[in-house]
């Protein structure tokens, strides 16, 4: 997790989830607590989400369609009983 924590003081940009299938990996679940990993390591709720939303659809350049809340563009949305950007556990 240092790695990550550095990383992000230096500004690179982190794009949350994995490239491999992993063995006994809870899709969904584990892409919740590598979020509060990166918050662990030094990420600020609001850097985990967007590593999670706008950072990735920025590198696939697809942010014209997907990544924020905006009109014609794609988007899931849940509702939550506390904000993320306190708790990151919230999502």
């Amino acid at each position: 997790m240092k790695i990550v924590g550095l990383f992000n003081e230096h500004d690179v940009k982190i794009i949350a989830g994995t490239d491999t299938p992993i063995g006994f990996l809870t899709p969904g679940y584990s892409l919740h607590k590598e979020l509060e990993l990166q918050v662990e390591a030094g990420l600020t709720p609001l850097q985990a989400l967007r590593s999670a939303t706008i950072t990735p659809a920025k590198f696939f350049n697809l942010d014209n369609k997907i990544g924020t809340i905006d009109p014609g563009k794609y988007a899931d949305l849940v509702i939550l009983n506390s904000n993320p950007l306190e708790k990151i556990k919230s999502t």
